[in-house]
């Protein structure tokens, strides 16, 4: 993202001006302003600009303000805070989905080291639940894990599943992953054509085997 200035110390109406310093960090550099009122005192500003890096995170920044009326310098710190993106993917169910097989993992929606937390919500289903893990990284890094479990059915197929995660370093801070369910069903099987007013010597006669099935039925076979 570049340079950024991440604070700004000012010695406000000083005469003479003071004098301002920076510690803490071994990355980044400052620039100055002066501004001298009618009063002939004068405003120092001072801003410590630097390329944010996740090794500086938690880090404390001091501004170290000198002047001749000072019995002693004036430190000011903060620590900073710095938002880290998350890697973020959507993991699928490697066996294949199957109505009536009760309770599973449909898909899980991973937020991999970010700063901080991602939120990770999900739509698409009236059905099913969610479980959310967090692990904290060695380096203070965060992973939030979102399990979406359902049992799956043959109302389920075709619908979309949606997993969305928010995090404030990521551009845009709001990323949706989707997948279409895809479960199997065993066929419904039903003839049709039959209107209960056959007989001998009729024409156009004809019945329409109808099958309803995930996958698709390949072969049909007439007996009798």
């Amino acid at each position: 993202m570049g340079l950024v200035t991440v604070a700004t110390c000012v010695a406000q109406e000083g005469k003479p001006a003071a004098s301002i310093t920076w510690s803490g960090l071994h990355q980044g550099s400052s620039s100055e302003t002066t501004e001298v009122v009618p009063d002939g005192t004068v405003t120092v500003k001072s801003r410590y600009q630097m390329e944010p890096k996740y090794e500086s995170h938690g880090r404390t920044l001091t501004c170290r303000v000198e002047h001749p009326a000072f019995e002693f310098p004036v430190n000011l710190s903060t620590t900073l805070d710095i938002h880290f993106p998350p890697n973020v993917s959507l993991e699928l169910n490697p066996s294949q989905l199957v109505d009536g097989m009760g309770l599973v993992t449909v898909a899980t929606c991973v937020a991999q080291e970010g700063q901080p937390a991602a939120s990770i919500t999900w739509s698409g289903l009236h059905q099913g639940s969610s479980t959310e893990t967090t692990e904290m990284e060695t380096d203070g890094k965060v992973t939030v894990r979102s399990e979406y479990r359902m049992e799956p059915t043959k109302e389920s197929q075709g619908r979309t599943l949606t997993c969305r995660v928010e995090h404030p370093a990521l551009k845009p801070p709001l990323v949706e992953l989707s997948t279409t369910l895809d479960i199997h069903y065993k066929p419904s099987v039903s003839i049709a054509g039959y209107d209960g007013d056959w007989y001998v010597d009729k024409e156009a006669a004809s019945l329409t085997c109808e099958a309803d099935a995930n996958p698709n039925i390949m072969h049909y076979l007439w007996d009798r």
